[in-house]
C-alpha cells in the first residue's frame, strides 16, 4: 500500500510527531524527577487533600498500576503494538484531526512506558514503569499512574470520539449526512412537483386566454 500526502497531511503528520516527541520527553522528565524525590525521602506530596499525591511506586503491569507483574508480556506487546498505531495513523492522517491527534497520543504514552520496561530492569526487558501520580478518593480503586498513562488514555478517547462523531468517515457523522443528503433529495423532488403543477397551471391558464380571445375575434 502506498500513502500519498498532500501539505495538508505532511502538516498533520509534523504536528503528530512533534506531539509523541514532548509526550515522551515530559513523560520520561517527570519520572526522573519524582524517582530522585523518592530516593531523597521527599515523598509523598499532598496535591489535593484526600483526592491526589504524588508519590513513588514500580508498576511491572500495564497502565494505571493493572495487571501486575506481566511487564515482559506487555513489553512484547508494547513493540508488537507500536508500528500498528503508527501505520494506522498514517492510513487515517486524512480523516480527521482529532483522531490523529488520537493516534499521536497513544504512540507518545505507549513509547514512555516502553522505555521504562526496555531500559530500566536488570533481565529481558524486565523493567518496571515509574508512577507518581496517586489518587486518594476511589477507596478499594485508587490507582497510581504517570504522564504517559494520562497520554494513552487521552489518546484512546480521542480516537472513539473521531471514529463516532468527528472524523470524516466517522459512524454517526456518516448517519447525518445520509439523512440530511435524505432530505435534500426529498426537498428537491418535492419542489420539482410544485414548480411542475404550478407551472402546467399557469400553461393552462394561458390556453384559456388564448381561446377566448380567438373567440372575441371570432365574433368580431
Amino acid at each position: 500500500m502506498k500513502f500519498k500526502f498532500d501539505k495538508s497531511s505532511l502538516k498533520k503528520i509534523l504536528i503528530s510527531f512533534v506531539i509523541i516527541v514532548i509526550g515522551i520527553v515530559l513523560d520520561q522528565i517527570t519520572k526522573i524527577i519524582f524517582q530522585n524525590l523518592a530516593q531523597k525521602g521527599e515523598l509523598p506530596i499532598t496535591v489535593l487533600p484526600c483526592i491526589v499525591n504524588f508519590n513513588f511506586a514500580l508498576n511491572t503491569g500495564a497502565a494505571w498500576g493493572s495487571f501486575n507483574g506481566n511487564n515482559v508480556l506487555f513489553f512484547v506487546l508494547t513493540i508488537i503494538a507500536l508500528p500498528i498505531f503508527a501505520f494506522v495513523l498514517l492510513f487515517r492522517i486524512d480523516k480527521g484531526m482529532v483522531g490523529t491527534l488520537g493516534f499521536a497520543f497513544i504512540l507518545s504514552g505507549a513509547i514512555g512506558n516502553a522505555i521504562d520496561r526496555g531500559f530500566l530492569g536488570d533481565g529481558f526487558y524486565n523493567g518496571a514503569v515509574r508512577d507518581f501520580i496517586e489518587t486518594k478518593f476511589l477507596g478499594n480503586m485508587n490507582f497510581i499512574c504517570n504522564v504517559a498513562d494520562i497520554l494513552l488514555t487521552a489518546g484512546v478517547i480521542m480516537v472513539v470520539v473521531g471514529m463516532l462523531f468527528t472524523d470524516t468517515d466517522a459512524i454517526f457523522k456518516k448517519q447525518v449526512d445520509q439523512i440530511e443528503k435524505n432530505s435534500q433529495i426529498e426537498y428537491t423532488t418535492e419542489d420539482f412537483v410544485e414548480t411542475t403543477v404550478q407551472n402546467s397551471a399557469e400553461a393552462d391558464e394561458g390556453l384559456i386566454i388564448d381561446l377566448l380571445e380567438d373567440t372575441d375575434d371570432i365574433e368580431s
